[in-house]
């Protein structure tokens, strides 16, 4: 029974090791991806993300080019971010985080828009909240600008821009939690082994208990 015993808590410590291996590398991939977006080169806007199209999730953090013209009158603050929508040749307008100021203000920005920043799902910045105030059609995301797009604005750094998806590397986080099932499983059928044990041992037990009292009963009314 011990080299059972033995053998089921190793079964249980390695599947519970192994879902945590699976879990920091499904973490690892998550921040690797995000990292590697971040560094790459920006590419048209329009090429990720259409004027009617939902949010590609695999595309959170991409640097994409935004080109049109400023809607200065249409800047919003929000939590200290100066965002302005910028129309582009679509017709539809894209939020834009020009960077971030401390007093909620900022100079107004006219005329074209040429940039590239870090395309973001509705999120922090409510493209259906903003939405309800503009009489402009935006994107269904929006832009953090890698500079600021003024002196004074100071810039918005990567590391405040939201996580990674969580179903980047979906397959790890799969696995993870299919070794801690086995993990799980391993324990339900050692204490099920150990309690059918036990209650084979008693009853065993208790026959031969039956036994030896029904043979000295025996031997008491003969006598």
């Amino acid at each position: 029974m011990w080299l059972l015993h033995v053998a089921a808590l190793i079964a249980i410590v390695a599947a519970g090791w192994l879902g945590w291996w699976q879990i920091g590398a499904w973490q690892d991939n998550r921040e690797d991806k995000a990292a590697s977006l971040r560094n790459a080169s920006a590419v048209p806007l329009d090429e990720v993300l259409g004027a009617d199209d939902p949010f590609p999730g695999e595309d959170v953090g991409r640097p994409v080019q935004v080109r049109g013209e400023w809607l200065s009158e249409e800047t919003v603050y929000v939590d200290g971010w100066v965002v302005t929508p910028v129309r582009t040749a679509t017709g539809s307008a894209v939020l834009v985080v020009r960077g971030s100021s401390p007093d909620d203000s900022a100079p107004a920005v006219t005329g074209p828009a040429r940039l590239d920043g870090w395309l973001q799902p509705s999120g922090i910045v409510s493209v259906t909240d903003i939405l309800q105030g503009l009489d402009e059609d935006l994107y269904g995301g929006y832009v953090i600008a890698r500079e600021p797009v003024e002196a004074g604005l100071t810039p918005v750094t990567p590391d405040e821009l939201p996580a990674p998806d969580a179903f980047t590397s979906l397959r790890n986080l799969l696995y993870g939690l299919e070794w801690w099932v086995f993990g799980g499983f391993a324990a339900f059928i050692w204490w099920r082994w150990c309690k059918d044990e036990l209650e084979r041992v008693r009853s065993g037990t208790n026959a031969t208990d039956d036994d030896e009292t029904s043979d000295d009963a025996e031997v008491a009314s003969k006598a």
